[in-house]
């Protein structure tokens, strides 16, 4: 099984560059099992682009989507109308969400795209739609077997568990921990997973004013991931105030409580049989930044001002960040001054850049730092691939 991120935002998109990292599209995650049955979990604005991959990739058929819904909030349904598939006559989509007590998912999903809101509305779309009311239930669809339970949420919200290929995967987006009835199913359906993909919007000291709104905190994830014995944590549904930097703290926090913590970040592929741990990721670096090359080069640190600078080696680079070992222990976030001399360039002038924290590890005694910079000078006979 194969899960695939492609929206992670909570509440509303946020397109800019403090959230390249992790991502700025709302929420949309694929499932993909061994024998290719293609689950898709909300259709917030990332689906859009999960649609284009998968009008290049179309079988002579058509696609046969499984399109499931946590809740009909904007920022899980804002998708659909930019979703391809939906216009391509020979796909066959079959959407799955509760039906309120006012609408069925049928028409909610034509409201948002009547006058004025949208220029065209649901029939324009060919595809064969099937739509599908669910509560609490098991359903088997080919070979994986998924679980709804009911979460706490304004208006209602589902969090799904799917088991196939021998591995559990959960997703419980836009759940506010603290009623005993909803956290029970969530626990239900957390039971023993290899991944819990849980929504940690708030921070501790955030959610005392954000009470009521329908969110968790990182700290009821790692409770949760603890009693249910999960395997990893999938921190998701980040607000959108948090920017890449203020993420890489909120992760760093929770891993140093539970252990198995990452941040769900948009192009982040997860497969959970690949380690002995039971889950193994490839996070969207490779979509987002340019190549990192190993290396072995020795730089000069200011880590701080005011701090005698010291000698590294970096370990791996590429034009827009790297990795080094230091004895001086730094914080995500925190600025850093380089001065690299690298081979076959002139000594007398140095490659200078500022560079920021991203990223911190223990490593023995010692700290692993990766950051990201911009240099103020790049030779012009640098050459990256020459350098590994």
């Amino acid at each position: 099984m194969i899960v695939r991120f492609w929206g992670v935002r909570g509440s509303t998109p946020t397109p800019t560059t403090n959230y390249v990292k992790y991502g700025g599209n709302t929420p949309c995650v694929e499932v993909r099992t061994a024998a290719g049955q293609l689950i898709i979990l909300d259709a917030g604005t990332g689906i859009r682009s999960l649609g284009q991959v998968l009008m290049r990739q179309a079988p002579p058929k058509g696609h046969r989507i499984m399109l499931f819904f946590s809740h009909y909030h904007w920022d899980h349904i804002q998708g659909i109308p930019f979703f391809e598939p939906m216009y391509v006559p020979n796909n066959f989509i079959y959407l799955h969400g509760f039906t309120t007590p006012d609408a069925s998912i049928e028409k909610v999903l034509s409201d948002q795209m009547m006058a004025p809101f949208f220029p065209v509305d649901l029939s324009v779309m060919r595809a064969t739609r099937n739509f599908y009311s669910v509560g609490e239930e098991t359903l088997q669809l080919g070979d994986a077997v998924i679980t709804t339970r009911a979460l706490q949420h304004p208006q209602g919200c589902l969090g799904y568990r799917i088991e196939a290929d021998g591995q559990t995967v959960v997703y419980a987006t836009d759940h506010e921990c603290g009623s005993a009835v909803h956290d029970r199913n969530l626990l239900e359906l957390a039971d023993q997973a290899d991944v819990l993909m849980m929504d940690t919007q708030y921070t501790s000291e955030e959610y005392p004013s954000k009470k009521g709104w329908g969110h968790s905190t990182w700290r009821d994830a790692v409770r949760i991931c603890k009693e249910a014995n999960v395997k990893l944590l999938v921190l998701f549904h980040h607000d959108p105030d948090h920017s890449d930097v203020f993420m890489d703290n909120l992760v760093l926090q929770a891993g140093r409580e539970f252990g198995s913590v990452i941040g769900a970040m948009e192009g982040m592929e997860l497969d959970p049989s690949q380690s002995a741990e039971g889950t193994s990721y490839r996070p969207a670096f490779h979509k987002r930044y340019l190549d990192r090359y190993p290396v072995s080069i020795p730089a000069t640190v200011t880590i701080s001002s005011g701090t005698v600078a010291q000698q590294v080696l970096l370990e791996n680079l590429s034009l827009d960040g790297s990795y080094f070992l230091t004895p001086t222990e730094v914080s995500v976030g925190q600025e850093i001054e380089f001065q690299l001399r690298f081979p076959g360039t002139d000594p007398n002038q140095p490659t200078k850049c500022q560079v920021r924290v991203v990223r911190v590890e223990k490593v023995g005694n010692q700290f692993g730092v990766g950051v990201s910079f911009r240099m103020a000078y790049v030779p012009s006979s640098l050459d990256v691939e020459e350098l590994s």
